[in-house]
């Protein structure tokens, strides 16, 4: 099959989906407009230039995880020493999402949200691994170890409702557990959190605790949120090359 590229990216727009750890989310604000910048021209030149600001947080929007964003009693999968020895105010000596490799992987897709009634998770649902199993049998989707496992829940339709995005499902520790079998280089979601906030913790195989959003840090790969897999629906669930293309530097 021909490998294709498929941008997951969500609009960044103010007011967009946020937590309220992450906030601000995002804002642009044109700072240098024409009409200053031609009464600066010397001359007559008619010739002016605009630009403009942009302050985001980087855990805003569609992004994927660097393994240090989360710490158990301040330490995370994979580095020399306590978190708050790594960390300064330009980011992390180690662990930050610069050092994660361009991913060239096979992806999948389970597409969860078409088994559901209106094709959406109702809100503050978990979804289980026997949802996941039951998916992927459905599909007759295979799961290759090392793969980019999505989950479709279909909270990526309320992007332009905040309100509604932010009280979307989630993925019950089960699903991780069963998901981590397969050994995903990565896995992501349409939500702004990979479990539900406050309500899901568990562990894999005794390594760092996953909540908000899955480490799989047990098996070393990051999670990506907030993702818009609508146009991937439309493969028919196979299995696509997932080429992480552009990625925001996380921490």
């Amino acid at each position: 099959m021909t490998p294709q590229i498929i941008d997951l990216e969500q609009q960044r727009f103010d007011g967009m989906p946020v937590l309220g750890s992450h906030r601000p989310g995002y804002s642009y604000h044109l700072y240098r407009r024409h009409k200053d910048t031609l009464r600066e021209q010397p001359g007559t030149l008619p010739r002016s230039s605009a630009s403009g600001v942009i302050v985001m947080n980087e855990h805003a929007g569609t992004h994927i995880d660097a393994l240090c964003h989360q710490a158990d009693d301040l330490h995370f999968y994979g580095c020399s020493s306590r978190a708050d020895a790594l960390e300064n105010y330009d980011g992390f000596s180690e662990g930050g999402a610069e050092s994660i490799p361009i991913i060239d992987a096979p992806g999948v897709l389970l597409d969860v949200a078409a088994r559901s009634e209106n094709g959406r998770v109702p809100p503050r649902t978990q979804v289980t691994a026997q949802d996941l199993e039951d998916c992927a049998r459905d599909q007759r989707t295979h799961i290759e170890p090392g793969s980019v496992i999505f989950v479709r829940l279909g909270n990526d339709i309320n992007w332009d409702n905040a309100e509604r995005y932010l009280d979307g499902p989630g993925i019950h520790p089960s699903a991780s557990q069963w998901l981590a079998t397969y050994r995903p280089i990565a896995v992501g979601t349409d939500n702004v959190a990979w479990d539900l906030p406050g309500l899901s913790r568990c562990r894999l195989g005794g390594s760092i605790l996953m909540r908000r959003q899955v480490r799989f840090a047990s098996v070393s790969g990051p999670s990506g949120t907030s993702t818009d897999q609508r146009n991937r629906c439309t493969d028919g669930h196979q299995s696509l090359r997932q080429v992480a293309h552009k990625r925001t530097l996380t921490f």
